[in-house]
């Protein structure tokens, strides 16, 4: 006799209301460990949990969430033809959660009539920049921002064309 173990499923939704201060206090900790190394803590700081509430309260139609086995486990949202935000607790990426929250945003912006998708991250950011490339979007710009007197980053933009499904 077999003892089989079913496997959590991977379900992408729009952000239920009820569930706005989860996810915010998802986005505070998944923030907070990706940007930990390279801000200034006068930075991170200013990043409260009330800040990613209020953030996305504002845009809880245009935010999916993911869960894996019922567990939120990442987050992303629109905004005009943009992927705004696009994070994923660490210990669950590399299994394709992130590429489904991607398809699910591109799935929306095709729905709306975009031809093409555009994205952004820190050039530091290499987990996102990698992602990205893997996903074959092309880097089309980057500038230099000014986040304090003492600290620049590479801020890049990348696109892909939404041909059909």
């Amino acid at each position: 006799m077999s003892n089989v173990v079913d496997l959590p499923r991977l379900l992408v939704e729009t952000l239920p209301e009820a569930e706005v201060s989860a996810a915010a206090d998802l986005l505070h900790k998944v923030w907070h460990s990706t940007y930990k190394a390279d801000l200034p803590a006068s930075l991170r700081r200013e990043r409260t949990p009330e800040h990613f509430l209020d953030y996305l309260q504002t845009r809880r139609t245009q935010t999916s969430i993911a869960r894996l086995g019922g567990r939120m486990v990442g987050l992303a949202s629109i905004s005009a033809n943009c992927i705004e935000d696009l994070w994923v607790v660490k210990r669950y990426r590399r299994r394709g959660i992130g590429t489904a929250l991607v398809n699910h945003c591109l799935a929306q912006l095709r729905h709306v009539g975009f031809d093409h998708a555009q994205a952004g991250c820190e050039g530091f950011n290499r987990d996102a920049v990698q992602f990205f490339q893997s996903l074959d979007w092309t880097c089309i710009g980057a500038s230099t921002e000014q986040l304090t007197p003492a600290l620049h980053i590479e801020a890049l933009v990348f696109s892909r064309p939404l041909a059909a499904a």
